[in-house]
């Protein structure tokens, strides 16, 4: 099994490589990593070139969100089971949102997307199972928030999640996004950011996930007692 990890920057991606460097796994796993830049855009030409030099047989997307569900914990790690572009649209006079999809320039159910949105087949629940969006500009004003809370409905929000999820099922590749909270979908204020829970957070579900995998624990602790 091929295993493909991204992550939009190095650092969300340091310490699960650190724990799980490139490389084989006993006879069932090869596990690689690909930093795809920030943003849709970025994410979806990186990952897309590299799909074009082999395919993984699972492709999983991590990183960090910003909580629009205020009943999610800061820290909390999360599986996205569907995504939508949260402002692929026009803003109108009045200052709200009407979609591409609204206004007829793009068909909401044209495959993959149903109703304008990303479903991914939720198989195994490697965490709570939430709803995510993904935009260009992260939102940290009452005003754009609350405008953007009312055209949409996921839980969580982040900047690269519905470019790999488009991605991979437009190649049909079995796909997981995993995220952590980092903080709420509020007026800026970093000092209220957990960022390094978060991340441990994240390196501990995704450990937990390749370790149940068959034969790559064993494969791991060879691997770390000769050195390697």
């Amino acid at each position: 099994m091929y295993i493909l990890i991204t992550g939009a920057t190095p650092f969300e991606l340091k310490a699960i490589s650190d724990l799980w460097p490139t490389g084989q796994y006993g006879s069932t796993m090869t596990l690689d990593y690909l930093v795809t830049g920030v943003g849709p855009v970025a994410t979806g030409i990186t990952l897309t070139e590299k799909l074009c030099q082999r395919k993984p047989d699972l492709l999983l997307n991590i990183g960090l969100a910003g909580a629009l569900d205020l009943n999610l914990e800061l820290g909390e790690v999360v599986h996205v089971i569907r995504e939508e572009f949260g402002n692929l649209g026009v803003e109108e006079k009045d200052g709200q949102f009407t979609s591409v999809y609204a206004l007829g320039l793009v068909d909401k159910d044209g495959g993959p997307f149903s109703d304008g949105k990303l479903h991914v087949p939720s198989g195994q629940a490697f965490a709570k199972q939430v709803t995510g969006v993904t935009v260009s500009t992260v939102h940290g004003t009452e005003a754009s928030i609350e405008t953007f809370k009312r055209s949409c409905d996921a839980q969580v929000e982040s900047m690269e999640g519905a470019a790999a999820t488009l991605v991979a099922l437009r190649q049909n590749i079995p796909f997981v996004q995993l995220r952590a909270i980092s903080n709420y979908v509020e007026p800026r204020n970093r000092d209220a950011w957990k960022i390094e829970e978060a991340l441990v957070a994240l390196t501990t579900a995704l450990d937990q996930l390749l370790s149940a995998l068959p034969g790559t624990q064993a494969a791991r602790s060879a691997k770390q007692q000769l050195g390697l």
